[in-house]
């Protein structure tokens, strides 16, 4: 995937849900389907913005948790929507036991921002630091250990392959 320079895209943190293994879970899908839908809970993410990703670079880069080593994997954005769940077998299965799950108070329902990805891959952090914030130009790296925001719209400084 060509990142060009200067072109928006997202960075999601992401958990694993109570142990699950987040990437391969939606890359069992990915690899039946061709696609998964990965379900941002909470406050949906803002249309233009999603729109910008979307035709600019479709590039998201998910972060792992800091317990989990806290790497970095990339894949295309196919789509996006918002609402509730999708298609059975088009999410990975444990999706359904989030809104009951008393530890997790603030996820009511499945209803949020639903993202259509292809193949989930990691990318070396040293790439990471081409990356910075479209909205102040600071450094990804310098900045995501320090944010509580889960979401955050990057760009890369130049042009890379990933």
């Amino acid at each position: 995937m060509v990142v060009q320079a200067g072109k928006a895209a997202l960075l999601l943190r992401y958990s694993d849900y109570r142990n699950t293994e987040f990437i391969q879970e939606h890359n069992k899908i990915v690899s039946k389907q061709g696609y998964v839908w990965l379900l941002k809970a909470g406050r949906r993410l803002v249309e233009n913005k999603l729109a910008k990703v979307k035709k600019e670079s479709s590039l998201i880069i998910l972060k792992a948790p800091k317990g989990k080593g806290g790497d970095y994997y990339y894949a295309e954005i196919l789509d996006y929507r918002y609402g509730r769940q999708i298609n059975e077998g088009e999410s990975p299965e444990y999706y359904k036991n989030l809104p009951g799950d008393e530890k997790l108070w603030q996820i009511e329902s499945l209803d949020g921002t639903w993202i259509k990805i292809g193949q989930i891959n990691p990318i070396c952090k040293e790439l990471m630091d081409k990356f910075v914030l479209l909205s102040n130009e600071k450094s990804v790296v310098d900045v995501i250990n320090s944010t509580m925001s889960a979401v955050l719209y990057i760009c890369c400084k130049e042009e890379m392959t990933l």
